[in-house]
């Protein structure tokens, strides 16, 4: 499959932006009332929340750059259209049980389900990022929070948990294809030049 050098910068840009979400997210410590927090801690906390508003403001500029082609939609979001729901249902029906047998379409033969794995990633993103401005605009200094926010706590860290899932799947799949032959790696970080969809 062929991308424009927009959506590979883009899709460069988010994967960088969630390394850095994830890993931060691991080194972080949330402020608890009368508990204290090391430099560290503290650094990556603003890291983490900082970098979270680029994550969700780069993903909604994805979103709104794909406007203007409604074949990108309906690559991205086959589940939308009836006849996109048909494509995956044939996809998941025929093309699925190949894999287990090591059988793996060109990402540009099967791209129902290639679309819908990353619409679903990038809902996800959004999920992630929108509790995180929640949690950021009712979390105290002090570190207090009240049940709202606690659900909400909650939430992000379940979504936060999905996505290293969704991340270590996503790289399994490229890895996979990358083996089969198929050039995913280089379709997607070829920067150099526009190729035509």
């Amino acid at each position: 499959m062929r991308f424009n050098r927009l959506t590979r910068f883009l899709h460069l840009c988010i994967m960088l932006g969630v390394l850095i979400q994830l890993i931060s997210s691991q080194l972080m410590q949330v402020p608890k009332p009368g508990e204290t927090v090391s430099a560290v801690e503290a650094i990556f906390m603003e890291l983490h929340e900082w970098n979270g508003f680029i994550v969700l403001a780069i993903v909604a500029f994805y979103l709104m750059s794909l406007t203007d082609d409604r074949d990108d939609w309906k690559r991205l979001f086959p589940w939308l259209t009836v006849n996109g729901c048909k494509g995956l249902w044939q996809e998941i029906r025929f093309d699925m049980p190949g894999w287990l047998k090591g059988r793996l379409k060109k990402p540009a033969e099967a791209h129902y389900i290639a679309g819908t794995v990353h619409s679903l990633g990038i809902l996800l993103l959004i999920a992630l990022g929108s509790t995180g401005i929640m949690i950021f605009m009712g979390l105290e200094s002090s570190g207090e929070m009240n049940d709202e926010i606690k659900l909400l706590r909650a939430l992000h860290e379940n979504l936060a948990t999905l996505l290293w899932i969704y991340l270590f799947g996503h790289i399994g799949m490229t890895i996979i294809h990358q083996l089969k032959g198929h050039s995913v790696l280089k379709d997607m970080f070829k920067l150099k030049e526009d190729n035509p969809e």
